[in-house]
């Protein structure tokens, strides 16, 4: 008899006092193994809602978005999780995805991304400014010609991670910052390892955090080097790059 697969989620939260609560509830019940929060320094009531709750924390000093997610996604594989289901505590991405995500898991993919550009969903009728619609778009399209794969859209922060990806590439000496959400997608395309994508809902309010101009105009160029390192990985002439190892 083949043993049950035990899938964590991990709730990554900075200063998330005002989401928190809210978010807590609307995460399915019952089919997650196990959820923990990964604190990432907050000053704030971040840290006793979760208890509240329930749910066990792990904190550390702030460390920044990758920073974090790294800690949480060690902390889950010596919990001895299969799978991982990213839940991000500024209660922005649908909750409600993890049923989908779940459903895929039966195909045995080693990354589960979600996609705000799937036929059933409309990110700007959910508040995603326009602007940053387009740049997505755009980037999108140019990751799929590069990278060869067909997503929707490669940078989305609604993910679930196989323990087998986690094993396979070297994802603790990625970024810590945003940049890790597409870094570690073009180590499993480097890597040859599955990618399934799911629809995902992203509701954006006055909590959700959200990268500002210059920083998402410095996470685009930055994105367009990981391609270019990954091309050049691709002929042999290195795996070591300043943003990523291959």
């Amino acid at each position: 008899m083949q043993t049950p697969l035990k899938i964590i989620g991990i709730i990554l939260a900075y200063n998330a006092e005002k989401t928190l609560a809210d978010l807590v509830k609307r995460i399915p019940s019952g089919i997650l193994n196990e959820i923990f929060v990964a604190d990432d320094g907050s000053t704030d009531q971040t840290v006793k809602i979760a208890e509240d709750f329930g749910l066990r924390v792990f904190s550390h000093p702030n460390l920044g978005y990758g920073g974090n997610l790294k800690c949480a996604l060690q902390k889950a594989l010596q919990m001895g999780a299969d799978y991982i289901v990213e839940i991000h505590g500024d209660n922005q991405y649908d909750p409600q995805a993890i049923f989908a995500a779940l459903a895929k898991i039966d195909e045995a993919p080693d990354l589960i991304s979600g996609s705000r550009f799937t036929a059933n969903s409309s990110p700007i009728k959910d508040g995603m400014p326009t602007i940053k619609y387009l740049a997505n778009k755009f980037l999108s399209w140019f990751d799929r010609m590069i990278l060869k794969i067909n997503l929707s859209e490669f940078h989305s922060g609604f993910r679930v991670y196989g323990r087998n990806l986690l094993e396979s590439v070297p994802y603790q000496r990625n970024s810590n910052n945003n940049l890790f959400t597409f870094q570690i997608i073009t180590q499993a395309v480097f890597h040859k390892l599955a990618i399934e994508e799911i629809p995902v809902v992203c509701e954006y309010h006055a909590n959700s955090s959200s990268l500002g101009m210059w920083k998402s105009i410095k996470y685009a160029v930055q994105s367009v080097l990981i391609l270019f390192f990954f091309l050049m990985a691709k002929i042999g002439l290195g795996k070591n790059f300043p943003f990523i190892k291959f």
